[in-house]
C-alpha cells in the first residue's frame, strides 16, 4: 500500500499534471511579448484584433482593425480621432478615407498583409489590443516596457491565457 503514503500521491498528482500539460493541445494564439514577458491569447484565423492607442503627437483616439490569418494579420481599416491625426497617416489622399458626424475619420479597405507587430511603448500612448473579444491593457501587462511586439503564434491550451 505505498501508494497511499502522502509523497507517492503528491508525485503522481505531479506526474499526472505534466503529462497532462504535455499531451494538452496547441492552439492558435496572437503572442504579445514586451520586457522579456510573454502571454498569448487564443483566436482562430478569421477573428478580429484592434489595436488601440491614443497618437502620440496629437493625443488622440486611433484604432487599427486586423483580420487574423493562419500566419499573420491583414490590417483592414485604421481609425483616427481627428483630421489631423488622419492627415498625418494619408496627407496626399491615397487612401479611401471617410469623415464621421464627431469629427473623427476612417480608412477602410486597406487589405494590407503586415507580419509581425512592432512598436515603441510610448509614455502616454495607452496601448490596448482586443484579441476575438478578450481585451488587454499592453501597458499594464507589460509595465516598463519600452516595446512590444505582436505575432501570430500557438500556445498550450493551458499556458498563460488573459
Amino acid at each position: 500500500m505505498a501508494w497511499r503514503s502522502r509523497p507517492v500521491q503528491a508525485g503522481l498528482l505531479m506526474a499526472l499534471c505534466a503529462l497532462t500539460l504535455l499531451l494538452a493541445p496547441l492552439q492558435d494564439a496572437v503572442v504579445l511579448t514586451g520586457q522579456g514577458e510573454r502571454r498569448a491569447v487564443p483566436c482562430a484565423p478569421g477573428d478580429t484584433m484592434e489595436l488601440e492607442f491614443l497618437h502620440s503627437m496629437y493625443h488622440v483616439p486611433q484604432r487599427e482593425t486586423y483580420l487574423i490569418r493562419a500566419e499573420d494579420f491583414l490590417l483592414e481599416g485604421v481609425y483616427f480621432g481627428d483630421a489631423r491625426a488622419a492627415l498625418y497617416y494619408d496627407a496626399y489622399g491615397i487612401y479611401d478615407m471617410t469623415a464621421n458626424a464627431d469629427g473623427s475619420y476612417q480608412i477602410g479597405r486597406l487589405a494590407l498583409p503586415c507580419g509581425e507587430l512592432r512598436f515603441a511603448a510610448a509614455h502616454g500612448t495607452q496601448y490596448a489590443v482586443t484579441v476575438a473579444g478578450v481585451r488587454v491593457d499592453l501597458n499594464g501587462a507589460f509595465p516598463g516596457s519600452s516595446h512590444i511586439t505582436i505575432r501570430r503564434g500557438r500556445t498550450h491550451l493551458l499556458s498563460n491565457i488573459f
